[in-house]
């Protein structure tokens, strides 16, 4: 069992690298922790190409002004397959 599955679109916005942006009072949000380490599906925009399954860690977790309500949630991938 898997849990739940969550959708973001990966943004590159934050000067740290990438990130996604979750609104404050979601179950998620209070779920993530700087430092997790989670098994992430990425999708890349072009259809042909293949999703990867990467090993991401949480590096940040950072209110926003220009979204209200919601934090960046840096990301960091760690490990990528061979």
């Amino acid at each position: 069992d898997m849990g739940p599955v969550y959708l973001f679109k990966l943004r590159d916005i934050s000067l740290n690298g990438p990130c996604i942006l979750v609104k404050e009072d979601s179950s998620v949000f209070k779920q993530l922790e700087v430092g997790d380490i989670l098994h992430m599906e990425f999708n890349p925009p072009e259809l042909t190409a293949p999703n990867k399954l990467l090993k991401t860690q949480i590096v940040s977790k950072n209110s926003h002004d220009l979204f209200t309500g919601h934090s960046l949630v840096g990301l960091s991938i760690i490990e990528e397959p061979n």
